[in-house]
């Protein structure tokens, strides 16, 4: 496994062709006390063709210094116009059995390499553990966007080196918001993830709507999961390109493993331990995240 080369955070230099979309402004200067060394930006894909609680997960993205974010998107953005759009939703693409996106998706798939991202990804089945998660609230605290997102975490500040820390920044999702939280404040206290001093890895999260700072994620995502249905499929095979990246870092957890992560899950791992203890509170709670999921 190749290791994460430790790059020095570069000045940030506006892009005006850059800000009007994806804004890198402000992502490596926050928290201003002790600012990130590097940035990961994450988004996932669920495939909705299979049936609730048996299908797979996928939260994937591209974490790297200032300096190859600049990079990546200065070249993927000229890469898309020469292509004649905007933007990439892959959800929205079109002409596949033709191989309509074949050279745009060549194209595109080389860049996060070459501008030095690191590609990170955590993927679940759910049916692979759907049975261990007998009660609701442990069942909503660890369904597969969670149990990915958690793998992805973990898989990604293992790369940050000791002394250098890291900012998330994910695609806005209302329906996990508080979810996200707990995770993200409970592997900040994670001593695994922290310095000799206590000071921890994980800088800070923010959310951020669909842009072009989230599309190579978006590609990755979707190519992990199309991989994952079927491997032979002519998507996964025109979307391979973003995922044949030399630096990598990711797990997809098997069955055994999926299991135990439950049962330690089960066995109260700190971010489960947060939760809301009395039964009232646990009450209101699941009403409150049932109220924000109808909302989303």
């Amino acid at each position: 496994m190749a290791t994460l080369s430790a790059f020095p955070t570069q000045t940030h230099i506006a892009n005006p062709a850059l800000e009007a979309d994806c804004s890198l402004d402000g992502i490596f200067e926050s928290p201003h006390d002790f600012p990130p060394d590097w940035a990961l930006m994450l988004t996932a894909y669920i495939d909705e063709s299979m049936t609730q609680g048996d299908s797979h997960v996928v939260v994937a993205g591209f974490m790297g210094n200032d300096r190859s974010w600049n990079t990546c998107m200065r070249k993927w953005r000229s890469t898309l116009a020469a292509h004649n759009r905007t933007n990439l939703h892959m959800k929205e693409l079109r002409g596949w059995p033709k191989d309509r996106n074949k050279p745009m998706l060549a194209a595109l798939g080389a860049i996060p390499q070459d501008s030095g991202l690191r590609l990170v990804y955590g993927s679940v089945n759910v049916g692979d553990y759907r049975d261990l998660t007998e009660n609701k609230f442990l069942a909503i605290m660890t369904d597969g966007y969670m149990a990915a997102l958690h793998v992805v975490l973990e898989r990604a500040l293992s790369s940050v080196p000791l002394g250098q820390r890291l900012k998330v920044v994910g695609e806005e999702i209302p329906r996990y918001s508080y979810r996200r939280s707990i995770v993200f404040r409970a592997i900040q206290k994670d001593p695994r993830f922290q310095s000799h001093s206590g000071i921890p890895k994980l800088a800070a999260f923010e959310s951020q709507p669909k842009s072009s700072i989230l599309e190579p994620a978006d590609y990755a995502a979707y190519a992990k999961l199309q991989q994952l249905i079927d491997p032979n499929s002519r998507k996964a095979q025109l979307c391979a390109p973003i995922l044949q990246n030399r630096l990598v870092t990711g797990r997809t957890l098997d069955a055994a493993h999926s299991r135990e992560l439950m049962a330690v899950a089960k066995r109260s791992v700190p971010w489960l331990a947060q939760m809301p203890a009395g039964k009232s509170e646990a009450s209101k709670f699941l009403r409150d995240l049932e109220e924000l999921e109808r909302d989303a």
